[in-house]
């Protein structure tokens, strides 16, 4: 007695080899065409994470200086705890004062990824979004998220 199984036609039941292959080939087919729109989705994300954070910080800004009449220089002494978002390295707020106001800039820098997408940069001010390509290299790339005006306040729409 043979220890294989035999289908009715007298051949072996299962699969061949060629067919798992052929398997293989399209499931990695489909991945591989799957993976530039998945790499965009995560940066979008992270992008809007980074927008969120610096619309948190231009908030508190806010509050802050409707309090002391002065914007801090010192993200810890805002009334808010907020974490940077992962992949992005924050620089100093800097001071903008002129003889009509004062003002603040804060830029978030998007850390280099394994698939080559990122170093771009990301700027908010006490208006918002520094729109200046040369202050937010975001704009500058294709747009990873559109503005959305909507009742004085700035949101941002994937």
């Amino acid at each position: 007695m043979t220890s294989r199984v035999r289908s009715v036609a007298g051949r072996r039941s299962g699969r061949s080899r060629r067919w798992l292959v052929v398997v293989l080939l399209v499931g990695a087919s489909v991945a591989a065409c799957a993976m530039p729109g998945l790499r965009h989705l995560v940066e979008r994300t992270r992008a809007a994470a980074a927008f969120n954070y610096l619309a948190s910080v231009q908030t508190a800004q806010k509050r802050q200086h409707g309090r002391l009449g002065r914007y801090a220089t010192d993200l810890s002494r805002l009334d808010v705890r907020l974490e940077v978002p992962g992949c992005f390295s924050t620089g100093a707020v800097l001071p903008r004062r002129s003889p009509l106001a004062d003002g603040w800039t804060l830029t978030l820098t998007r850390n280099q990824t394994l698939w080559g997408r990122g170093g771009y940069t990301v700027t908010f001010n006490e208006d918002g979004l520094d729109a200046d390509p040369a202050h937010s290299s975001i704009l500058a790339e294709s747009a990873a998220i559109q503005p959305v005006e909507k009742a004085s306040t700035l949101q941002w729409s994937p």
